[in-house]
């Protein structure tokens, strides 16, 4: 007892080594055999897998497709190859400016005039119809007469008589409410409207002192062939170079004339 209590911690360090080399012993022994099974493991995959042949045909095809490219014939309607067949749309040119036809007009402005005639005033519920032209001053007794002067001017010690082609065909007595500054309430306003008409246009409602805008819009456009402005309506015949032409419709933004002669269409536009 005496001699394992004397050397008991070397003998509790000879066990430890001898633990310690035992284990080791263990690892490398497990150590070669999961080395021997991945090697196995690796080998066998390899025979496994294999090799796979690829047949080189398509490339050699491929290469000589390169060396010698297919022709395609050039389409100009069908550029890509598409496949769409295309057909020659038939266009007509009548009434169509031709290519290469010289424009004989430039467009200068379209405007809107002011409507020749002013409704200044009535009497009573609607009679003695005051109308200006300019200077002139038309009184129309009832609804249904003309407008007209049966004395103009003197041309040779005779009276002549001016009629403006228009006939007064109804009249509406309108007011409105409208606030003045410093009056309480503000106060009525007259805005009676008068009806005029000239042979089959559409009549024209003139309200009481105030100007009011033509319905059709008047141009000016450049006869090229002269350099000279002239001022047009629709409906209106004019002359150019040599040639008449006709004013068949005049828009906000554009101006359509037409040659008498041969029909060819003129678009004038901004």
């Amino acid at each position: 007892m005496d001699f394992i209590k004397k050397h008991f911690e070397k003998i509790l360090l000879t066990g430890a080594l001898l633990v310690l080399i035992g284990v080791a012993i263990f690892l490398a022994l497990k150590v070669g055999q999961l080395s021997e099974e991945v090697n196995a493991g690796q080998k066998g995959a390899e025979r496994e897998r294999g090799f796979t042949m690829t047949p080189t045909g398509a490339y050699s095809n491929a290469m000589n497709g390169l060396k010698s490219p297919a022709t395609w014939p050039f389409n100009p309607m069908d550029p890509f190859h598409t496949g769409i067949e295309f057909g020659s749309a038939t266009v007509s040119t009548n009434n169509l400016v031709k290519p290469g036809l010289k424009q004989p007009f430039a467009l200068v402005k379209i405007t809107r005039r002011f409507f020749k005639l002013i409704f200044k005033s009535y009497d009573g519920e609607g009679e003695n119809f005051k109308i200006n032209e300019g200077k002139r001053t038309f009184i129309v007794s009832k609804v249904g007469d003309k407008i007209w002067s049966p004395v103009d001017r003197m041309v040779n010690g005779t009276n002549v008589a001016y009629d403006t082609g228009y006939v007064v065909i109804g009249f509406t007595n309108k007011t409105q409410h409208i606030d003045v500054a410093g009056i309480p309430g503000g106060r009525q306003q007259d805005i009676s409207e008068l009806t005029v008409q000239r042979g089959n246009e559409l009549p024209i409602v003139l309200v009481r002192n105030k100007s009011i805008e033509e319905r059709e819009p008047e141009a000016i456009v450049t006869c090229l062939a002269d350099n000279q402005n002239l001022p047009m309506r629709k409906g209106q015949s004019i002359n150019c170079g040599g040639k008449s032409y006709n004013v068949v419709d005049i828009g906000l933004q554009q101006v359509v004339i037409v040659d008498d002669q041969t029909k060819e269409q003129f678009i004038l536009s901004n």
